[in-house]
């Protein structure tokens, strides 16, 4: 019965509360596999996957964050260790995307418009339009019949846009669309140390398990209750700010969620975790909401010394969107 309601509600979500949705995807991303379920690999996969090389593409965004960069070479090569790694711009994709000696971190963007009104008598255009923005890991694996490539998607990871996130001035009517480049503060969750501890999962399960861990999968390691117990749990700031939607947002902080956690915890800025886990290496512990398709969240505790995911939880709404005390008791109920 749940389950009906659930349905329902997202059917009614999805047929009113989107007017259109515009997809400006990487070349030669073709699948449509958001890694929304656990995957085991055959040997074969494994071994031409660490015959590869990982290229990760930095976008225009990146480019405008020197520090973001930095962090971010410094950083990676040294939790992604199954294959090595390569950084390279955006308008090099072509020499890549293709080839099966590399595995790919793209950006995607991707334009939605909300709800229409009318606007000009017979005209109609969007009472508001939010600008996306997407990293994702694919590997080149096998054809088609046809001939085509076809890719193995093993990361999709959203970024959350602030409330002044890029707008784009459009109009449904004659379908033109003005772009404005989105600045580096204008996502909550762009941030090194958490796209580089997600990549890191992905390196680990495939050299431990051979697979790759979905994100609709629910997980409570055996250490959960003990690592908490001893380690800080240092939690993003934006996992506390109360949102009415992913692209809607209120400008109030809401600690108050953190109250009855029993254990050591800090509430940090990304610049703070970023001093913590990347230059003084003393962090152990983080949480995150990881945004995946239609906007459903999954609510990870990484430990990142050992490259583990300790606890992920799928919240099943997609109009929630902040850290919850029943997030926090769920969790907690896990580790006991």
């Amino acid at each position: 019965m749940k389950n009906i309601k659930l349905y329902f509600i997202l059917s009614v979500f999805f047929l009113f509360g989107f007017n259109k949705v515009n997809s400006i995807q990487s070349p030669g991303l073709v699948d449509v596999d958001y890694c929304l379920k656990d995957k085991n690999y055959s040997s074969e996969f494994i071994q031409k996957f660490k015959a590869s090389t990982l290229v990760y593409f930095y976008s225009k965004l990146d480019e405008k964050n020197p520090e973001y960069l930095t962090y971010l070479k410094n950083y990676l090569p040294k939790v992604w260790t199954i294959t090595p790694v390569i950084f390279a711009p955006d308008d090099e994709i072509s020499k890549y995307i293709n080839d099966d000696n590399y595995s790919c971190v793209t950006n995607q963007e991707t334009i939605i418009n909300t709800v229409s009104e009318p606007f000009n008598n017979a005209n109609y255009r969007p009472r508001s339009t939010n600008y996306l923005f997407n990293k994702k890991l694919s590997f080149p694996f096998g054809n088609t019949k046809k001939g085509q490539t076809t890719f193995e998607t093993l990361m999709y990871s959203r970024l959350m846009p602030r409330d002044k996130s890029t707008v784009i001035t459009a109009d449904l009517f004659t379908q033109k669309f003005t772009v404005v480049e989105p600045e580096q503060d204008t996502y909550y969750n762009y941030s090194p140390i958490s796209i580089c501890t997600q990549l890191q999962i992905i390196c680990n399960n495939l050299l431990t398990k051979n697979m790759r861990s979905g994100y609709y999968t629910s997980v409570a390691d055996g250490s959960l209750g003990q690592v908490i117990y001893k380690d800080t749990l240092y939690i993003p700031d934006y996992l506390l700010i109360k949102r009415k939607s992913l692209m809607n947002l209120k400008k109030e902080d809401n600690q108050e969620v953190m109250k009855n956690y029993p254990y050591k915890y800090k509430v940090c800025n990304v610049q703070e975790l970023n001093k913590i886990f990347i230059e003084e290496k003393r962090g152990r512990l983080i949480a995150d909401y990881i945004s995946i398709p239609n906007d459903f969240l999954s609510f990870n505790i990484y430990d990142t010394k050992q490259g583990k995911l300790l606890y992920s939880q799928a919240v099943n709404s997609p109009m929630h969107f902040m850290l919850t005390e029943k997030d926090l008791k769920k969790m907690l109920k896990q580790a006991e």
